[in-house]
């Protein structure tokens, strides 16, 4: 069983997404990030559920969709770390930047 990691990068995004959407309504802001947080955690049993990033073209480079989200994780060893949660229509290119290959 993998492990999974959030770094404080991508725990940092969700806090944002969350505090945007609370602006409009605080119960759906909660019930989104409550999402956000839970899906990656099915990673754990089964690391290569996300698709390959296509703007990186690394297999261990993988993401998952929530909503109109993307949830960036790479695989490690085995494990997964979560790196960033970008809106669909923002340039992945401009707002993540990879990790180096080893």
């Amino acid at each position: 069983m993998a492990r999974l990691y959030w770094t404080e990068t991508a725990l940092n995004d969700v806090c944002e997404i969350t505090a945007f959407i609370g602006k409009d309504s605080k119960v759906y802001a909660k019930r989104f990030g409550r999402k956000l947080r839970d899906t990656p955690k099915k990673l754990s049993r089964f690391p290569r559920l996300g698709g390959m990033v296509p703007e990186f073209e690394r297999d261990s480079l993988r993401e998952l969709f929530v909503g109109a989200y993307r949830v960036i994780y790479e695989i490690r060893e085995g494990d997964c770390y979560v790196l960033a949660v970008v809106h669909g229509s923002r340039d992945l290119l401009r707002a993540v930047e990879p990790p180096e290959q080893v």
